[in-house]
């Protein structure tokens, strides 16, 4: 049995695909969008494949309203084939009204996802929101992370849809 910690919430699957193909969605901030299981992500404003910790992408979000913003994301753990996850931070204008803090601030929560072999042609894929390190007002905004859980599950879902479309 997993255990539970305070504002990080977990969702895992298995895909039948390989891990390079799943990280090959994962490292395409333009391919985001077609993974996304809270609808918020309206596309990436950023071109090419992520390659590394520090490398950023700009994604276009909505919020219902509807409420325009883009978030920057910064990669803050990177490990070909096996792990990637990113700090989303405000994009732009509209992000920081919204949030209230000034664009490109850490807001303490990140998006991971890692990757773990399971058979020939199989990969767990885990997808962690780790909210444990935000404000109180974040965290509550998103009840501890949970607020996500079923969004989460939509995007493995969709994930393991888009890499098994895919050729390898």
């Amino acid at each position: 049995m997993e255990e539970k910690h305070p504002g990080v919430v977990r969702g895992s699957r298995r895909i039948d695909a390989s891990p390079s193909s799943i990280f090959a969605a994962l490292s395409d901030p333009v391919r985001h969008s077609e993974f996304d299981g809270s609808g918020m992500l309206q596309g990436s404003d950023s071109q090419g494949v992520l390659a590394g910790v520090g490398d950023t992408f700009l994604m276009k979000m909505r919020l219902s309203g509807p409420r325009d913003y883009k978030m920057l994301n910064v990669v803050v753990d990177y490990e070909v084939n096996r792990r990637i996850a990113w700090e989303p931070r405000p994009g732009d204008d509209a992000a920081v009204a919204i949030g209230g803090l000034p664009i490109g601030a850490e807001q303490g929560y990140r998006w991971i996802f890692e990757l773990v072999p399971d058979g020939p042609e199989g990969t767990i894929v885990t997808e962690t929101f780790d909210c444990s390190n935000a404000p109180p007002e974040i965290r509550e905004a998103v009840s501890d992370g949970e607020s996500w859980r079923e969004s989460m599950s939509l995007s493995l879902d969709m994930l393991s849809n888009l890499v098994m479309q895919s050729p390898t």
